[in-house]
């Protein structure tokens, strides 16, 4: 059960990374360690032990990365046919990818799940309410991390670029 804990305590966190992380979170990665949690196991699992396949496509994604507005939005898009491949859950990852680009404010990983619906992650490193954005194509989430799934109506570039238009109006705020 502490080793269930200590990964939702890491997932909720962003690996100790995000924002809202509190010294009471580090209190009970304490407490969790002293019950026999390992850290360097539940990380290899959770983070470090993805398939040969799931790599390829991370790849994929990473070559194929757009950046707009100088960088700071950056939007790693994957067709239906490379996500298939293999497995929503494994490819989850390129969310946070897309907001690491130095520089970058908004991140998006932009992927279709079906011939006629895109999943879209949303990332931001805190001036962009990425919830409001997800919020105007029907999904929400928190101000820096929401998602959404879209109708895939037309290309999913036009979609791609209604969004980058609407988080460049924050960013031009």
């Amino acid at each position: 059960m502490a080793t269930l804990i200590f990964s939702g305590l890491i997932y909720d966190t962003g690996r100790f990374s995000f924002s809202n992380t509190r010294s009471r979170d580090f209190e009970i990665a304490a407490q969790l360690t002293a019950y026999g949690v390992r850290p360097n196991e539940v990380a290899t699992r959770l983070f470090f032990s993805n398939s040969y396949q799931t790599m390829k496509i991370i790849g994929y994604g990473l070559a194929n990365m757009e950046s707009f507005l100088d960088g700071r939005i950056n939007v790693i898009y994957l067709p239906h046919e490379i996500v298939a491949q293999a497995g929503q859950a494994d490819l989850d990852e390129l969310a946070n990818y897309s907001s690491a680009v130095r520089g970058g404010e908004v991140g998006l990983f932009m992927r279709e799940i079906d011939g006629e619906h895109l999943k879209i992650s949303f990332r931001s490193r805190g001036r962009v309410d990425v919830n409001r954005v997800a919020r105007q194509f029907g999904g929400g989430g928190h101000v820096h991390a929401a998602g959404c799934r879209c109708r895939l109506q037309g290309k999913p570039d036009d979609i791609k670029m209604r969004i980058v238009a609407e988080i460049a109006k924050q960013l031009d705020t």
